[in-house]
This record gives structure tokens, C-alpha cells and sequence, in this order.
């Protein structure tokens, strides 16, 4: 199950950091990242999305821990930022 999650996500992480280096070494123009973001946003993720859901009955249960944990950072890390952003500009 670990090994399965890994590496999708190293796949992910792969297609990003090719991204950066060709952004990075001018493989591609501006002109040809902004057509390659609004063609993924609008159409590829859509598609990946609705995907997933159609196959979501076959998918194995999720931990509910995992998701509070998560949840629970994200607004932790919210709130901090929130708050020092706040003082910071008053």
C-alpha cells in the first residue's frame, strides 16, 4: 500500500521537477508554459478528477485519523500565519 502511494507520488514529483527544468533552461517559451497550465487546469485535471470518482466504490477505506490529522495542521499552519500576518500589518 505504502510502495503504491509512493509511487504515484514520485511520478507527480518527477512530471513537476521536469517541468521546473525545462521553465528553468528555457526548453520552453512563457508563451508555451501558459498554454501547458491552462490546457492541465481546464482539461487533464477535470478528467483525472472525475476518474477518481467514478472508480471510488473500488478504492480501499480510508483511515478518518489521517484526515483530521491532516486537516488539523493545515489549520494550525493557517492560523499561525493568520495571526503574524495580522500583528505584522497592524
Amino acid at each position: 500500500m505504502f510502495l503504491q502511494n509512493f509511487l504515484v507520488a514520485l511520478l507527480l514529483f518527477c512530471i513537476i521537477g521536469l517541468g521546473y527544468l525545462f521553465a528553468r533552461f528555457k526548453f520552453v517559451s512563457v508563451d508555451i508554459g501558459n498554454a501547458l497550465s491552462k490546457f492541465s487546469f481546464t482539461v487533464t485535471i477535470p478528467i483525472l478528477l472525475f476518474r477518481l470518482m467514478s472508480d471510488l466504490p473500488n478504492l480501499p477505506s480510508s483511515n478518518w485519523l489521517i484526515g483530521v490529522a491532516f486537516f488539523g495542521s493545515c489549520f494550525i499552519v493557517f492560523a499561525i500565519g493568520f495571526f503574524i500576518g495580522k500583528t505584522s500589518c497592524t
